[in-house]
């Protein structure tokens, strides 16, 4: 949903950017550096639970159940010098070293580090310089869609989430809020063929594709000439439940919305990795990983951390 967010900010520039952006968290994050000629920024959804939408709680949990804050959804996007936009999902599962080394998954690397863990884990990992971190929460999902006066989707079949009581039919599906956040958040969706329930691991993997095309729906209602003021509205709303890595500034997701806002709604592919056996899910690079960074990248993967100033 940061799409949406960054998307946002050309409807408010000259309305008080100052002031809203005064309401945006700010975090630091380790310097990178690299010989690669990509900017990329990372998109974190976090699912830190200060945000359950109301009557939601039994489904997501609440703090006092699910304590703490991890990458539930990650997606890079790199711009090269010539203009050209590329995006990547990194699974919740990869592993990344810590800063012992030791091998962590990325849900875990963020919740114990934030995103100057994941910047670390990201770097040091597979070699992508990360150099802008925007973090959005629970809230800003829901704000946003509800805002936008709900999105549209299209299922070419019906769908279902037993663990989050989520229930789709068929053709287009119009959801508010608390609804677009099970619908990005499932990971055991069902498909209905020929009147039966199955399970679908392709679209229940699919969820950085799933966040892309519901922030494109969200920015083509709040982008409209005639949404304006809604729009300039759920920035104010959404604004706390947002987090950037210092030295952002309301300029760099002016420009990072700008170039999105033509490729809205793409398929996100997930960086391809390999499953290493063991008792809890792990990814780890496999043959294919290298080329996929390259072509994001426009260069082979090296990224290194700056030496902190003494």
């Amino acid at each position: 949903m940061l799409l949406g967010v960054a998307l946002l900010v050309p409807v408010v520039a000259g309305v008080g950017v100052a002031v809203l952006w005064s309401r945006v968290g700010v975090v630091n994050v380790p310097a990178v550096v690299a010989p690669v000629p990509a900017d990329v920024v990372a998109l974190v959804g976090s699912d830190r639970r200060s945000g359950v939408p109301s009557g939601q709680e039994a489904i997501f949990g609440n703090v006092d159940l699910v304590p703490g804050e991890r990458a539930d959804t990650v997606v890079l996007v790199s711009t090269l010098p010539d203009g050209t936009l590329r995006a990547l999902g990194l699974p919740r599962d990869m592993l990344v070293p810590n800063e012992r080394g030791e091998p962590e998954r990325l849900s875990v690397r963020y919740e114990r580090a934030g995103p100057a863990g994941l910047v670390q884990g990201v770097c040091q990992g597979v070699g992508v310089p990360v150099r802008t971190v925007v973090v959005v929460r629970f809230e800003t999902v829901r704000a946003l869609v509800d805002a936008a006066g709900g999105v549209e989707i299209d299922n070419r079949a019906a769908l279902r989430d037993r663990t989050l009581g989520l229930e789709l039919s068929a053709g287009q599906v119009r959801l508010d809020g608390p609804t677009a956040l099970s619908y990005l958040r499932s990971r055991t969706l069902e498909t209905r063929r020929d009147g039966v329930w199955e399970p679908d691991p392709v679209r229940s993997a699919a969820r950085s594709e799933r966040a892309a095309l519901v922030a494109s729906r969200v920015a083509r209602e709040l982008l409209a000439p005639s949404s304006v003021l809604r729009g300039i509205r759920a920035l104010w709303d959404v604004a706390p439940s947002v987090v950037v890595s210092s030295g952002t500034g309301p300029i760099d997701l002016y420009r990072l919305g700008a170039s999105l806002r033509g490729t809205a709604g793409a398929v996100v592919a997930d960086l391809p990795l390999e499953a290493r056996p063991g008792p809890l899910p792990a990814l780890v690079p496999g043959p294919a990983t290298e080329p996929a960074l390259t072509e994001f990248l426009g260069a082979r993967p090296s990224c290194s951390l700056a030496e902190a100033p003494s």
